[in-house]
């Protein structure tokens, strides 16, 4: 990101500040407002770039690519569902992404035996986590 910002506030004209640079800012308030910009947008296209690659690779051809994708997927889910104190939390995630056929996330995720299936319900679960308020 350094690389990034050093030529955005050299050369990104800031139309909420005239059209002037960063390093033409000369107000700390300014200069505050101009990088909180900056550091908000770039995460943005980070994240966004990180998501599609992401994306990308669980519908991949390639069996190792996709192997990486569901590696992950399986210890992230096991790290985050371990992280949620409240486990009837997961238990509605899953009921909810089941059409309330399965509370039990394990009996969800493995009744069918197919890997590809296993990874979409619990990036699905994941999703749904995200959706419970605490």
């Amino acid at each position: 990101m350094n690389d990034e910002f050093k030529i955005w506030a050299k050369t990104a004209k800031i139309d909420k500040f005239s059209g002037r640079t960063y390093e033409q800012l000369t107000e700390p308030r300014e200069k505050r407002e101009a990088l909180k910009d900056f550091i908000r947008d770039y995460s943005t296209v980070v994240q966004t770039a990180v998501e599609d690659t992401f994306e990308s690779m669980l519908k991949s051809p390639e069996p190792q690519i996709r192997r990486q994708a569901f590696g992950y997927v399986r210890n992230f889910f096991f790290i985050e569902t371990s992280k949620v104190g409240n486990k009837s939390k997961v238990a509605e995630a899953t009921r909810r992404v089941s059409r309330g056929k399965f509370s039990d996330p394990a009996e969800f995720v493995l009744e069918t035996g197919d890997i590809d299936t296993e990874i979409t319900r619990k990036y699905a679960i994941l999703e749904e986590l995200g959706n419970i308020e605490d």
